[in-house]
């Protein structure tokens, strides 16, 4: 038997155990990191493994510094219509 969790009906499962959000030093690192592994023959999915995030935000990474120019966060504000401010000011 594999270690691949399953649910009851015997779909497989994602269980997130150690992703983690890297920092901003980590990302360029990451790349750096896929990259070299990548060129010695090794999987993606192998190198993201061990820093602990998915596959995919190597591609994710790579797409964010072509269109954007850097790797820092872009925590969006707010979705919807803004608060009134009520009351005396």
């Amino acid at each position: 038997m594999s270690d691949i969790a399953r649910d009851r009906r015997g779909h497989a499962v994602m269980v997130r155990t150690n992703k983690r959000d890297l920092t901003v030093d980590e990302r360029y690192q990451f790349i750096a990191a896929v990259e070299k592994g990548i060129a010695e023959g090794r999987k993606k999915a192998d190198v993201a493994e061990e820093w602990g995030v998915s596959k995919n935000q190597y591609v994710r990474y790579v797409k964010q510094l072509k269109e954007v120019g850097h790797l820092q966060s872009s925590k969006k504000g707010r979705c919807g219509r803004k608060r009134k401010v009520t009351g005396n000011v």
